[in-house]
């Protein structure tokens, strides 16, 4: 059951995102972790920008938002693995790849506040760039909101 409240929450977030002119996708979503955790996997989401705004992008290989069964009020995003992300349109895109051995947002329900936990981030630059360096975070805790 609270998995099931769970996509549904997640189906309601992506068809509001839609609705605000968003493009949003993914192959597929699946429920599980139960009973030690309660989570939804979407496998290769992808996210852009309206029209009217910047030309932003991004997509992953995984995207797993779940909640804890004795902590309901904390809401959790996890995405470790492969990443990109497209500035610009069409053609003019610049795609930069990057990995995370671990990737998590987490908030708790009904706050403004998120926490960001990023370790072994690995950020290349598009194919072709003036500038090749590969940058590496190795750790980064940040509180948003």
């Amino acid at each position: 059951m609270l998995t099931s409240r769970l996509e549904a929450g997640v189906h309601q977030w992506i068809a509001e995102r839609r609705a605000q002119g968003y493009e949003v996708g993914y192959v597929d979503i699946a429920r599980g972790g139960f009973p030690l955790s309660a989570h939804v996997v979407l496998t290769n989401p992808a996210m852009a920008m309206p029209a009217n705004a910047p030309p932003l992008a991004w997509s992953a290989a995984r995207l797993v938002v779940g909640v804890d069964p004795f902590q309901l009020r904390r809401l959790y995003i996890d995405s470790p693995g492969a990443h990109a992300f497209g500035v610009g349109r069409g053609l003019d895109q610049a795609r930069y790849h990057a990995e995370a051995r671990h990737l998590r947002v987490a908030q708790e329900i009904g706050e403004a506040a998120s926490v960001i936990t990023v370790r072994d981030l690995v950020l290349r630059p598009p194919a072709g760039a003036a500038q090749s360096e590969t940058t590496t975070i190795a750790r980064l805790d940040a509180s948003i909101g």
